[in-house]
């Protein structure tokens, strides 16, 4: 029966073509979101994409089906309320006792709150209904930006100008 055997989230990664070792840059434990202000009239708000790499491996016993099709899925469950999204979805086959499916995600976090975000890899035998899974935990953390005008510095607005 295939297992479980490891989830991680990084900012970015590398894969070595001869040996398929896997380096990863900047393992994700944390993001800091921040609640965007009304752009002026006329103006839209730029927000920037996430991107991060997500990398899951799974194994295989020596009794397994060699020619045993899988299915797999990648979803996230958003804080603060756990709404589900599948952000990926595919197939393989095993060709060596491990396999690592890595995704690397680029779009915009629909944060609604802090909180845990979950990112989980499901892995079945295509056409089963039950799905094993591996999760991968990550912080949210809600901060405060200081408005335009407190973040202007003290001489930029007249009304906060001390009078000697």
């Amino acid at each position: 029966m295939v297992k479980p055997h490891s989830i991680i989230c990084a900012e970015s990664g590398s894969q070595d073509k001869v040996t398929g070792l896997l380096s990863l840059f900047n393992v994700i434990e944390k993001f800091q979101i921040a609640k965007l202000s009304a752009p002026p009239a006329g103006q839209a708000a730029v927000v920037p994409e996430q991107r991060f790499l997500i990398a899951a491996t799974w194994r295989k016993e020596d009794t397994d089906d060699p020619n045993q099709e899988y299915e797999f899925e990648f979803v996230l469950f958003m804080p603060p309320n756990g709404s589900e999204g599948k952000i990926s979805e595919g197939g393989f086959l095993f060709s060596m006792p491990m396999h690592r499916i890595t995704l690397n995600f680029r779009g915009l976090m629909p944060f609604n709150g802090g909180g845990w975000l979950r990112i989980e890899a499901r892995l079945r035998k295509k056409g089963e209904q039950d799905w094993i899974k591996q999760d991968y935990w990550i912080i949210v953390e809600e901060i405060v930006t200081p408005s335009p005008i407190d973040a202007a510095p003290a001489q930029a607005n007249p009304a906060a100008a001390s009078v000697v």
